[in-house]
């Protein structure tokens, strides 16, 4: 199951367990409908309650970007993986339009013209592309990679999407989406309760799972208790803040005096939807590890053609991600996709870079072009004709070299039948 919140934390991320019992004896056969039901994992992930987003027409806070923003920090707590999907929708003004590249729209003289971007940190405050490292340190004359920064990054940066208008109803809105791959929280999750009119609000970032109260009689009531469900111990009665422990299905656990034992709701109850009245569990673990942590900011350019910009052009920015929990195989499988949380699909590309006099691209086996589009260095757009402008055979895309000479500086955004949308710069 997921769940998709607004500036909120969301659960998600499940296993399937059914259990039955029946007597071994059934001469005439017969039929057993058993229910599934989900058990959803304790996640808990750190993000911030509010962000300031701010037009910035004159740099005053930013160097070299027009829209300025705080950072949107994430860190996962969680005893799971999980993956975050983010999308960033920006609230335009009637006369604003998005352009598809950071240059376009500082060189434009067309009023309401603007790129806006989402940057995403690759290391701990850091925005630098690793992939645009150009230092060779075995050259005769080594020279020194330039990391990008703030000021510097565009939308032909790996850790750069860019904000894409809508149409239509959506024309008044632009959109960026990014995934994120957080690992787990390292060490032991703590159980927490949270007493019947214990104030929950200063309780940041955790699902709360409401708590119902096993009568156990004996060992042989607890040994069932626990084959059937897990149990979270308290050493005493309800108090706030008081430490329980998760006793997983089928494991063992001795039964004590003063103990009281209780099972979770499969499912988290919202924060605002607490009932005072009632007892729930909520958890997390410290997590010291860097591949736990994410973070992404705003960044944009905006056309000298129009003399004023205020927040009426672009008046309100909402974040709406989803969590979800995933297994360590999977894991395990995008990690090394992945710069300081943020998930590259695998280009299928075998460049991205094209020239007149390097026109030609591999695609990967069992990947095909759908569309070509040449993104001019003023930023407007033109779809290239299959035939004419290009050609997609046997794996190869070959552009004509008379357009690439023709548009130098400018992009190639190439649509695959993967769904994925690539861009290549032209030399």
């Amino acid at each position: 199951m997921k769940a998709k919140r607004f500036l909120s934390t969301a659960v998600a991320g499940a296993f399937v367990a059914a259990q039955m019992a029946m007597p071994v004896m059934a001469a005439d056969g017969g039929e057993v409908d058993v229910d599934v039901t989900t058990k959803t994992a304790v996640i808990r992930v750190e993000v911030p309650t509010s962000m300031a987003v701010a037009v910035d027409q004159f740099m005053m806070a930013n160097p070299g970007t027009q829209i300025s923003s705080t950072e949107f920090e994430m860190e996962n707590k969680s005893a799971v993986d999980v993956k975050v999907t983010v999308e960033s929708t920006a609230v335009l003004g009637t006369a604003t339009k998005l352009v598809a590249t950071k240059e376009g729209a500082t060189n434009s003289v067309k009023a309401g013209e603007a790129w806006i971007g989402v940057a995403a940190q690759t290391a701990a405050g850091d925005y630098d592309d690793v992939t645009t490292d150009t230092s060779d340190p075995n050259a005769d004359t080594p020279v020194a990679d330039t990391p990008e920064t703030i000021a510097t990054l565009t939308e032909s940066n790996a850790n750069v999407v860019t904000f894409v208008q809508g149409t239509d109803a959506d024309a008044a809105k632009g959109k960026a989406t990014q995934v994120f791959y957080l690992q787990k929280g390292a060490g032991t999750v703590a159980y927490t309760m949270l007493n019947a009119n214990e104030d929950a609000s200063k309780i940041n970032y955790a699902q709360f799972y409401e708590l119902t109260a096993k009568t156990v009689a004996d060992q042989d009531a607890l040994d069932a208790l626990i084959a059937a469900d897990n149990v979270y111990v308290a050493t005493a009665a309800a108090a706030d803040t008081q430490s329980l422990t998760l006793v997983e299905r089928g494991d063992s656990h001795t039964q004590a005096a003063g103990e009281v034992y209780y099972t979770a709701a499969e499912t988290a109850t919202a924060k605002d939807s607490l009932d005072a009245s009632k007892l729930y569990v909520y958890g997390g673990t410290a997590n010291a590890d860097t591949d736990g942590k994410a973070a992404f900011r705003y960044i944009g350019a905006l056309s000298g053609g129009q003399e004023s910009w205020s927040n009426t052009d672009i008046s309100k920015v909402t974040i709406k991600y989803d969590i979800v929990g995933v297994t360590a195989s999977k894991y395990d499988e995008v990690k090394d996709d992945c710069t300081y949380g943020l998930y590259a699909e695998p280009s299928a590309l075998s460049s991205k870079t094209i020239s007149s006099t390097s026109n030609t691209i591999t695609i990967k086996d069992g990947v095909t072009v759908s569309k070509v589009t040449l993104v001019k260095t003023t930023g407007a757009e033109a779809v290239c004709a299959s035939g004419t402008n290009y050609t997609f055979a046997n794996g190869k895309l070959t552009v004509t070299a008379s357009m690439l000479s023709n548009n130098v500086g400018g992009k190639l955004k190439i649509a695959l039948s993967n769904g994925a949308e690539e861009v290549v710069t032209i030399q």
